[in-house]
């Protein structure tokens, strides 16, 4: 990390090195390496390449393979901020949030904060029509009644400021 931030022309080899790193078995190398793949992400490397490395951590997300919550929070934040730029990732994106619905109630408050936010950033995407959107909207408004009875009040605080925003027909959601 401390190299592609020097560096910036090396950040494709740095991303070679790293992604086998992914499959340790040591949660903290994991997290690490997802803290460091983001970055490289954020500095704007390649595009292609990094549709492919934000959707291969997204899979190994829905996959179950890394289990850390930092490194998942992370993967979360990566997953909705290319949701926009990337087809691949916009259709595996509710999947995923699908996914931490189920365990939404099981997760560190770190990671309900992304899943909430991702949720979010996925209402914005949707136009509102079909039944991507409805299945999408089920689960969304499923999620923001658990986040009601969550022992965590930043986790809460979050879903309620969401839960306001909604109305689509508001001056708020229409700003955005």
């Amino acid at each position: 990390g401390l190299i592609s931030s020097s560096v910036a022309d090396c950040n494709t080899q740095i991303m070679r090195l790293i992604s086998p790193l992914l499959s340790h078995k040591n949660p903290e190398v994991v997290t690490e390496c997802v803290v460091v793949l983001r970055q490289l992400v954020v500095q704007g490397t390649d595009e292609m390449q990094t549709c492919k490395l934000v959707h291969k951590l997204l899979m190994n997300v829905i996959n179950d393979d890394i289990k850390a919550p930092a490194a998942r929070a992370s993967i979360l934040w990566l997953v909705g901020e290319n949701i926009g730029t990337h087809i691949s990732i916009a259709k595996a994106a509710p999947d995923c949030f699908r996914i931490f619905a189920k365990s939404f109630t099981t997760e560190e408050a770190v990671v309900k904060k992304q899943v909430l936010t991702l949720g979010a950033k996925l209402w914005l995407h949707l136009d509102g029509e079909g039944d991507l959107a409805e299945r999408f909207k089920k689960i969304f408004f499923y999620v923001l009644d658990l986040v009601k009875y969550d022992p965590e009040y930043e986790v809460r605080d979050l879903g309620r400021m969401i839960e306001c925003s909604l109305d689509r027909a508001s001056e708020t959601f229409a700003s955005f």
